[in-house]
């Protein structure tokens, strides 16, 4: 069985986790690479944490967009900013 022979919604859950899939590379990697190159873990923390919190006006930003838009691309947007951050 190929990919075009999958069913349609099976086709696009399967490209979305494939667009998905990098961002969560980057959660793993990112961190032990600063702890790595020297940075110390509180200096790590208020990065991870400082993005966090810039995110959440933006998710509400495309919250409100994609609510006159296609709602699956929205949620798709979410999940990567989610996964990112």
């Amino acid at each position: 069985m190929g990919f075009r022979d999958l069913p349609r919604p099976a086709q696009r859950y399967i490209l979305y986790h494939m667009l998905i899939s990098p961002t969560l590379i980057a959660w793993v990697v990112l961190p032990y690479y600063l702890l790595a190159t020297g940075y110390e873990v509180l200096q790590v923390g208020a990065l991870f944490t400082l993005m966090t919190v810039l995110g959440i006006p933006l998710q509400l930003l495309l919250g409100k967009v994609f609510t006159v838009r296609d709602l699956r691309l929205g949620l798709a947007a979410v999940d990567a900013m989610e996964r990112a951050c």
